[in-house]
This record gives C-alpha cells, structure tokens and sequence, in this order.
C-alpha cells in the first residue's frame, strides 16, 4: 500500500544562506595598477582608484562607506589613523590604516601629512575589499614583468636635536591643522547645514571682497570664539 506524501505544513531543513553583501562587493570589485612608479618601476593602484572602483557597488547594492582620520601616536610615533566604515543592511565593518607622519625632503608639511593620509587610507581600503596589494610595495616589476624584491630596509638612522626640533614642529603643526579641521567640520554656521569648512573653503575660492567672503567675516565677527577659530583654520591651512 503506497501511503500518500503530505508536502503541506513540511518545513524544509536545508535553507539557501544569504551571501553577505560585503562579500558580493568583494568578488565583483576590480581595481587595476594603472598609475606607474618611474622611480622604482613598478605599478600600484592609489585610494582614490579605489574609491571609485567601490561608488557603483556601494550604489548598486545600497551600502555606504565612511572614511575618517585621527592623529595619534603609536609605538611612539605620530600617526595618521584612517578608519574605514561599511555599513549596509546587515552589518558594519571597522577597518583600520596607518601611515606614519614623516617629513619628506622638498614636501611641506601639508604635503607630508596629505601622503601619511592618502597611504593610510589605502591601506585600510585595501583590507576592507580585500585587494591584494603584494606587488605595490613590497615588489618591483621590471620591463619584462618579473619582479624582484626591494632592497632591504636600513635602521633608521638616530635624528639629531636640530632634526628631532624640526620633526616635532612639523607634527604639532600637522596637529593643529587636523583639530581646526575637524572643528571646522563640526561647526555649522547657517540653517541651511552649511559647514564653517565648506564655507572657508568657498570663500578662499571666491576671493575677498566676495559675497561668501563677506558671509564668513560676518560670522567670525559674530563672538570672539568664532573669529579665533576662523583665524586658526588660515594660520594652519586647515581648510583647504
């Protein structure tokens, strides 16, 4: 006697497990070594490849993507820190880049410090996607496409006073430009949502004499805590 199968009320005991969205936005992100190093000849991609590689999939599968900065000291050493935040439906997902900030012959601070940045960033980009990254730093590719290892790292040498004075100026003016920046980001002057940042930056744009020009003097006169924060974001650069 056949008995009859019952399939309503049956629950099935396998179900298909939902790939995370992160991992679908790895396996599709792409990002070529297009940029050449003519001092080391070889090729790497930078943070903004990156950056742009990861818009569309961040748009097609609805997720965002944070990236923020902090100077802190590690193993003794100032550091840039960048923080890479995914978030979507699901999850969200810290990552970390460090870039130490150093001075470079013929860089200004600034230029030092927006290298520190741009390394950190990468890096922590890097992680995040899960790009590999073996050849851009750690290996040179000749003409014929074979690589060989850099040479390896000497001990730095022991800074002199002068070198040490001219190293701690330049951090603590980097510091100073990374505080101002970050409260010129924090501060909203209008009711519109404007930033004091975007409005400084927009009246260095403009010019002086400009209607924006005119709207951040106004602003800065406004208490004598706004016209010392606009006049650190010119002495340090922190808005551009």
């Amino acid at each position: 006697m056949t008995r009859p199968c019952k399939e309503n009320g049956v629950k099935k005991m396998t179900e298909e497990k939902k790939v995370p969205t992160i991992t679908l936005i790895q396996s599709e992100m792409k990002v070529g070594k297009n940029k050449p190093n003519d001092f080391g000849h070889y090729k790497y991609r930078s943070a903004t490849d990156i950056y742009e590689a990861a818009k569309p999939l961040l748009v097609k599968y609805k997720a965002k993507l944070l990236v923020d900065e902090e100077i802190k000291e590690v193993i003794g050493r100032p550091m840039s820190v960048v923080t890479a935040t995914y978030m979507d439906e699901e999850e969200e997902i810290k990552v970390h880049g460090y870039a130490e900030l150093a001075m470079h012959k013929g860089m200004s601070p600034e230029q030092c410090m927006g290298t520190a940045s741009s390394y950190a960033a990468k890096y922590a980009l890097l992680k995040l996607f899960l790009l590999d990254d073996s050849t851009d730093a750690d290996s040179l590719d000749n003409d014929n496409g074979n690589s060989r290892p850099l040479p390896r790292r000497q001990p730095r040498p022991r800074q002199t006073p002068q070198q040490k004075a001219l190293h701690d100026q330049a951090t603590a003016k980097m510091e100073a430009m990374q505080a101002a920046k970050q409260e010129a980001a924090n501060t909203v002057v209008d009711s519109t949502g404007t930033t004091l940042l975007q409005l400084f930056a927009e009246a260095m744009q403009t010019g002086k004499g400009s209607p924006k020009s005119q709207e951040l003097d106004a602003w800065a006169h406004q208490s004598e805590e706004n016209m010392a924060l606009v006049q650190r974001i010119a002495a340090t650069g922190a808005w551009k």
